[in-house]
């Protein structure tokens, strides 16, 4: 904001040093002859005076021609660099209906890079677009030039004045790595992170010995089978778990190992009866060659592999 300020006292200053009479010519240039066709063209653009580097400008064109009257696109203005201190960006084309025929709307987008010493006068050329008719010769319309004032980002005199005014300073002060104090200063933003580091490591401990998930994985696979009520499905459902119980000793587990087993590994010691439970369930389907004795029981059966999973979780 401050900047801007400063480049229009500057634009205002040149213009009253130089002069109502030796003033530059700013805004836009007098509107070039149309052709037949060309109803009317309106222009509007930002202010002409206060522009500095880097500015983006927006010209705006509306051209009212004939209602049988069609852009030819191929007379649009490009998108590139016109000459070392100017850009064109950005080119939209709308229209719409009017009473007198239809309006073309041509929006260009600028951009300016030049950095003058002083105020200058830049000026964005003009350009001519073409409309198809039937019937009769292609119309031109020709759009007028416009010209504005660059303000320099710093007076041309100010480098000139030598002890009488201040130079220019930075916003903040750099830090100092040799200032006192920097000690406390990178000890109260290390300790924080290393406490942080400390806290995750408590918390997951990875050189914790981690739990396998055999039942977990047997879950999941009976999960994925197609839920039929085959003998032969649940059959290999229940071997899923056979496997989970047989990965987890290390060894082949059966109705006689229950007890060692919830022994050996205690959290399986609440599931005791889901346990027994698949055991003799597999029996009778293995053996006496039956279906276990429930309503669905492949349901009854992951109902006992999510508490197996559930307590392989645990920790000892």
């Amino acid at each position: 904001m401050i900047r801007r300020n400063w480049a229009l006292l500057l634009t205002l200053t040149a213009g009253l040093a130089h002069g109502a009479d030796e003033a530059p010519p700013l805004g836009w240039a007098e509107s070039p002859a149309q052709d037949a066709g060309i109803v009317a063209v309106d222009t509007q653009a930002p202010r002409p005076f206060g522009q500095v580097v880097g500015d983006r400008l927006v010209l705006t064109y509306r051209i009212t021609v004939a209602s049988d009257a069609t852009l030819q696109r191929a007379s649009l203005p490009l998108r590139r660099r016109i000459d070392d201190w100017l850009e064109r960006q950005e080119v939209e084309v709308s229209t719409r209906r009017t009473d007198d025929g239809q309006q073309y709307t041509i929006t260009l987008t600028y951009q300016t890079f030049d950095t003058p010493l002083g105020v200058t006068t830049k000026t964005v050329p003009g350009f001519e677009v073409r409309f198809r008719r039937p019937d009769q010769p292609p119309a031109t319309a020709r759009m007028p030039a416009w010209s504005f004032a660059q303000s320099p980002l710093l007076s041309e005199t100010v480098a000139d004045e030598g002890e009488n005014i201040v130079s220019m300073q930075p916003d903040v002060e750099p830090f100092s790595a040799r200032r006192r104090g920097h000690t406390a200063l990178l000890a109260a933003s290390v300790l924080p992170l290393a406490g942080g580091l400390g806290w995750l490591l408590w918390l997951y401990q990875p050189w914790r010995r981690r739990h396998a998930r055999h039942f977990a994985e047997a879950l999941a696979a009976i999960r994925a089978q197609p839920r039929t009520s085959s003998p032969e499905a649940l059959a290999a459902a229940f071997r899923h778990v056979h496997r989970g119980f047989d990965r987890t000793v290390g060894q082949a587990v059966f109705a006689a190992d229950v007890d060692a087993f919830c022994q050996r590994f205690p959290r399986f010691a609440a599931c005791r009866e889901e346990i027994d439970t698949f055991f003799a369930d597999s029996r009778r389907l293995f053996f006496d060659e039956q279906m276990p004795d429930h309503g669905d029981p492949r349901a009854a059966l992951e109902a006992i592999a999510v508490r197996l999973r559930d307590a392989e979780r645990e920790t000892r």
